[in-house]
């Protein structure tokens, strides 16, 4: 379901689930992250939900709390969004550097076309939620993710662009979320 009338790039706060139907698949940067074929395969056959809480502290810094379930087990992921780095050792990716921000478009780290593009006016005018994930594994990669609104078949849904490098290779992901309910 689309998100309802008003829903703004300023608060993201909801319950979501991936909407595996206009959502791209994930097949191809989980392998290229070193991602066994099984946990793929569980991973693309089942939905995830997301609930998000996105506030302002008190000293006027932006957050996003995830409780993340599907696939792979449930997950919390607080983003505060002052693009400072943060060591996590993930169970799926192994230990990875993340850094999260507010953007504008022409403000993005990643050159890549594809973050930047399909995103509403309202989402172009506040900025994008910006999240760069680098392996500190062998293999080295980056997955640069923009969060906003983007309309879809003349609906507006909560996306995410994923562009993926390394290892010589490149691959782009757009996942698309259902509204289910405010928090």
């Amino acid at each position: 379901m689309s998100v309802p009338e008003g829903f703004s790039i300023l608060n993201l706060s909801g319950t979501f689930t991936s909407n595996n139907t206009l959502s791209d698949s994930m097949d191809e940067i989980l392998s290229l992250q070193g991602v066994s074929w099984i946990k793929r395969k569980a991973i693309s056959a089942a939905s995830v939900t997301l609930h998000i809480k996105h506030y302002t502290d008190a000293a006027g810094i932006e957050h996003v709390d995830i409780e993340r379930k599907g696939p792979g087990g449930n997950a919390t992921e607080n983003r505060v969004l002052t693009w400072t780095e943060k060591h996590v050792d993930n169970p799926l990716l192994g230990p990875i550097i993340t850094k999260c921000r507010r953007v504008k478009i022409d403000e993005l780290s990643g050159s890549a076309e594809f973050l930047t593009t399909g995103w509403t006016e309202e989402t172009r005018e506040h900025g994008l939620i910006e999240l760069c994930v680098q392996s500190e594994g062998k293999t080295p990669w980056v997955l640069i993710q923009t969060w906003g609104i983007e309309a879809i078949n003349d609906k507006k849904y909560y996306t995410r662009h994923l562009h993926y490098s390394g290892s010589e290779k490149v691959a782009t992901v757009r996942q698309v979320y259902d509204y289910e309910a405010g928090n």
